[in-house]
């Protein structure tokens, strides 16, 4: 008996063997993968299992603290916090528990949350997380596509977006984590409503209160929950009846959503005095500037620039409804939607980063639409298919080198101009003259809502 190839299954293994080589590459379990806003993604969990002290009192006695470890903000009164929701400490947990166990019988690594084994053990994380999100996308996008044209697409995400970038180099970030929380909750959407389970139902309110523990704007994805196979009023109205008549599925999502935030409605309370917070002091949405072309097509951080073959997913949405209306007003609702939010925050380039990083966590959604793009490619002539492959093939390979660009700061982190761009295009070594060329951010005014100074370096005269 033949067995038939299957192209979707390969490429999950395609992808995890990339990211894995390309981990090794940059050892990155052996470096300082713990920083800038991980620090206060991650330090929950060893100020309370280490140390069981939240309110991080203990660093007022510490005499050696670990490097690069608990930032922290203050109250007005002078109480310790952290910036960051709780939800990546979840996240990081189990693996953290195995890091702590092993340094705990180490000769050679302190057990104080930041040595070698938390390191190596948080590194495997990721990759179980981002290769969850995949296997997750599979088995949704295979309810309506072959395995062909889902394989193309898991390679194209996997490898050929800045996904990439945050499972082999900045690999503690939150965008793998919601990668995988949307792709299940995806998931977890089409079982509901094939099939009805209060189990499904806890699952779904779990994950999304996560995924909004992580990042509180992703709880806008719940749309996809209650748009769901609906194209119009009526079918809306009987959406409506049918969550009265699962009121029970409906008050269990809620209650479990909720519920995954109690650690960190107590944790405010104990050090704010109130279990609501806005711990981003001084940071803040402007809903009347949004800078939309910036996020997609800007020199310093423009999705369609940086990551061009995520395109498809925006071009295959005109064509969605030939192969499945169960998304489409979903995805023609979340996605400006979700633009438009990421636009009018204040550092609408989110700092330094690879590409526009804020999207990746709707990849999955962006998923379904690009495959139904691949699907309307292979319709076409051989030649043309042959080219369009070819195109696929050039930005995969110029994904991962623009990646180890970014690695070793050869592609700027936030000042990358036009002109710098095309000086290092397929290079690998720095020109004369690079600090001119780039556009430093003008942080002091963006976030007070301003426009941005030019900040640029004067070339010097000759």
């Amino acid at each position: 008996m033949k067995h038939k190839f299957d192209l979707s299954i390969t490429a999950l293994f395609v992808c995890l063997i990339s990211w894995l080589f390309t981990q090794k590459q940059n050892n990155r379990e052996e470096q300082d993968i713990i920083s800038s806003d991980v620090i206060q993604y991650y330090s929950y969990l060893p100020a309370y299992f280490i140390h069981d002290d939240l309110s991080l009192n203990f660093l007022d006695t510490m005499k050696v603290k670990p490097y690069n470890s608990y930032w922290h903000l203050k109250t007005p009164e002078g109480k310790k916090y952290f910036k960051m929701t709780m939800g990546m400490a979840l996240m990081y947990s189990p693996f953290f528990a195995i890091g702590h166990k092993t340094s705990l019988g180490s000769k050679v690594y302190k057990a104080n949350g930041f040595t070698q084994h938390y390191k190596s053990w948080l590194v495997i994380g990721t990759l179980f997380y981002a290769f969850l999100g995949l296997f997750f996308l599979r088995k949704l996008l295979l309810n309506y596509f072959n395995c062909f044209e889902v394989g193309i697409t898991l390679i194209i995400l996997g490898i050929g977006t800045n996904l990439f970038c945050y499972v082999t180099q900045d690999v503690l970030m939150t965008h793998a984590y919601s990668f995988f929380l949307f792709s299940l909750f995806l998931f977890l959407t089409i079982k509901w409503y094939q099939n009805k389970k209060i189990a499904i139902a806890i699952g779904i309110g779990l994950t999304l209160g996560l995924i909004a523990l992580i990042r509180p704007t992703n709880i806008i994805i719940g749309i996809a929950f209650l748009l769901f196979d609906i194209n119009s009023f009526k079918e809306f109205q009987t959406r409506l009846k049918l969550f009265i008549q699962h009121y029970l599925h409906v008050i269990l999502m809620l209650l479990f959503g909720i519920t995954i935030w109690i650690p960190q409605f107590l944790y405010w309370k104990m050090q704010t005095g109130s279990y609501f917070f806005y711990s981003y002091a001084g940071e803040n949405f402007f809903w009347g500037n949004p800078h939309l072309f910036d996020v997609l097509f800007s020199w310093r951080k423009g999705l369609f620039i940086y990551t061009p073959l995520i395109i498809l997913g925006f071009i295959g949405i005109i064509f969605l409804k030939k192969y499945t209306k169960h998304w489409n007003t979903t995805l023609l609702i979340f996605i400006p939607l979700n633009l438009y939010i990421i636009s009018c925050w204040w550092c609408w380039w989110y700092g330094g980063s690879f590409s526009q990083r804020s999207l990746i966590d709707s990849f999955p959604l962006l998923a379904i639409a690009m495959c139904a793009a691949i699907s309307q490619l292979l319709k076409l002539n051989a030649i043309v298919q042959q080219a369009v492959a070819l195109i696929i093939v050039f930005a995969i390979q110029l994904n991962i080198f623009q990646t180890k660009q970014y690695t070793s700061s050869l592609l700027h982190y936030d000042s990358m101009s036009k002109e710098t761009y095309f000086k290092i295009f397929w290079k690998n070594t720095w020109f004369e003259g690079y600090d001119y060329t780039l556009i430093p951010t003008d942080s002091e005014n963006a976030i007070k809502g301003l426009p941005e100074r030019d900040l640029r370096k004067p070339k010097p005269k000759n």
